[in-house]
């Protein structure tokens, strides 16, 4: 809890250089799939389906035949927080002390704590990023992402791969696309979902068959989505996928994220206590997922 500062040494006139803030992954994830807000623990999504129509020969006789199917899918949100608190007198042994005002430890600074609260929110929405795929509260998470919710999906894997790679990459990505369910295949929010590295890899194979149909860099930044050549589906580099080789291909508004207020994980407060003597960080918001049709989802996952 506080400043972890074991990797500096005693001030010794540093170079007065400012504070870098650590590389986080974005949150993405948000920009494409289904978000309601407004939930305080629990709501459903009410599913109405008539597909079970009847067609029958006219005649003078009225028989009723054919239903209507009303199901639900719920989500639920669990409550998230992060609290910390630091002692800015941590800071005066290291080159740190020349961001603190002189005489005031009621005050950290107005360019380092807007370096703090930078640093804070974008490894928050690192964290929910993460977790919107890769939570499970089974482990130990607070609460379940996407990919526990999966299990009754379309196995994406039908060659058994053990591992992605470039040579392997574009043949299972293929193999995903031609288990998706003919009704889904006109829609236009269709999207594949895997991490950086399997974006990368993808890239790669394309290159290696001579197959220019890969992005390219802008200004130095790395693409991150293209359309599978051939297809209107968009392949997305996904950081909250990164460290998994699962490969996610669902409609957009067939995955959710669940949260009370909308962007709430972006509202936190930094205050100096002078009961405690020290700085207060907290940040509290709600966070859950669902997936409405599982059965509509191809999934991989390595064997």
């Amino acid at each position: 809890m506080g400043f972890n500062l074991t990797s500096l040494t005693d001030y010794v006139n540093q170079e007065k250089s400012g504070l870098i803030a650590k590389s986080v992954l974005g949150a993405t994830t948000l920009d494409y799939i289904r978000t309601i807000s407004g939930i305080k623990s629990s709501q459903s999504i009410n599913i109405l389906d008539g597909a079970d129509i009847v067609a029958q020969a006219g005649d003078c006789a009225f028989s009723p035949d054919g239903s209507t199917a009303i199901t639900q899918v719920f989500v639920a949100v669990e409550k998230v927080k992060f609290n910390e608190s630091y002692c800015l007198q941590d800071l005066e042994e290291y080159f740190t002390q020349v961001f603190m005002k002189p005489g005031n430890p009621e005050d950290m600074g107005t360019p380092t704590e807007a370096l703090f609260v930078e640093s804070k929110a974008d490894n928050i929405n690192s964290w929910l990023e993460k977790n919107i795929w890769q939570g499970d509260v089974a482990t130990g998470g607070i609460f379940d992402g996407l990919l526990t919710y999966l299990a009754g999906a379309i196995d994406g894997n039908p060659s058994a791969a053990t591992a992605i790679t470039s040579a392997n990459v574009i043949d299972l990505v293929d193999d995903m696309i031609a288990l998706q369910p003919e009704k889904l295949q006109l829609e236009d929010d269709n999207r594949l979902f895997v991490s950086p590295a399997v974006f990368r890899l993808y890239v790669q194979g394309l290159v290696k068959a001579n197959l220019y149909h890969y992005p390219s860099v802008v200004n130095g930044a790395a693409p991150t989505e293209m359309f599978v050549p051939g297809t209107n589906i968009k392949l997305t580099s996904t950081p909250g996928l990164t460290g998994s080789t699962s490969m996610v291909l669902s409609k957009e508004d067939n995955l959710v994220y669940g949260t009370d207020l909308l962007n709430e994980e972006e509202e936190f407060d930094l205050f100096y206590s002078r009961d405690n003597r020290d700085y207060r960080f907290i940040s509290e918001f709600k966070a859950g997922t669902a997936v409405v049709f599982a059965d509509e989802v191809v999934y991989f996952a390595t064997v």
